[in-house]
């Protein structure tokens, strides 16, 4: 890091300071879990990406080291991500399909029931999103599996397919509709039952 920051110095003056230096990173590193030779490498490819001769602070190099988990599970940007929630969470419920979006969707969506989601405001509902897709940010670098919580198919809501009517409850479906106006309905011989509704002296 030093060859890659020119100005190392302005941060690190004197060996005291370098020494305090390198213990507040090893334990900064250490305690955001930053310990495996393919994040470091992605870390320190960033920095030499960076334009600037300053050294990072030690928060900024742990998210660089942590993007290259993200990347690797497929993690969208919180944007994308956001805007898949949006398009799911406003379908009718036979018709939300999570499956044409990253699995870490649904995890933020399963976090609160879909009652809460539906009484929020946009505000509020983009407010937890974003809090949520924070902790989905950190389960992606541990190496979660977020496939493992989408729904099963037999968990899905099919929609209803609707049974015909029986013809004894339609006819007497029609008898009392008629009867509401003190009127005998018309014989089905002579008459369907949407000619019976159109008819301008029912009407009248």
């Amino acid at each position: 890091m030093k060859a890659i920051f020119p100005a190392w110095t302005a941060a690190l003056k004197t060996p005291e300071l370098e020494a305090e230096a390198r213990r507040q990173w090893l334990q900064g590193l250490l305690e955001n879990r930053i310990d495996s030779e393919e994040k470091i490498r992605a870390g320190l490819a960033r920095c030499r990406s960076h334009n600037s001769p300053f050294l990072p602070s030690i928060g900024q190099f742990v998210e660089w080291c942590n993007e290259v988990s993200e990347n690797a599970a497929g993690l969208p940007s919180e944007s994308a991500a956001y805007r898949a929630f949006s398009s799911v969470i406003s379908a009718p419920s036979y018709a939300k399909d999570w499956t044409a979006h990253h699995p870490a969707v649904f995890w933020v969506y399963s976090q609160i029931s879909t009652f809460d989601w539906m009484h929020m405001t946009a505000k509020e509902m983009q407010k937890e999103f974003s809090g949520l897709w924070v902790e989905a940010r950190k389960m992606a670098r541990d190496g979660f599996n977020f496939s493992s919580c989408l729904p099963k198919p037999e968990d899905v809501e099919a929609p209803e397919t609707p049974k015909p009517c029986d013809p004894k409850a339609a006819e007497e479906a029609r008898r009392n509709m008629f009867g509401m106006f003190g009127m005998e309905p018309p014989s089905t011989r002579d008459t369907t039952l949407a000619e019976d509704l159109t008819d301008r002296s029912w009407a009248q």
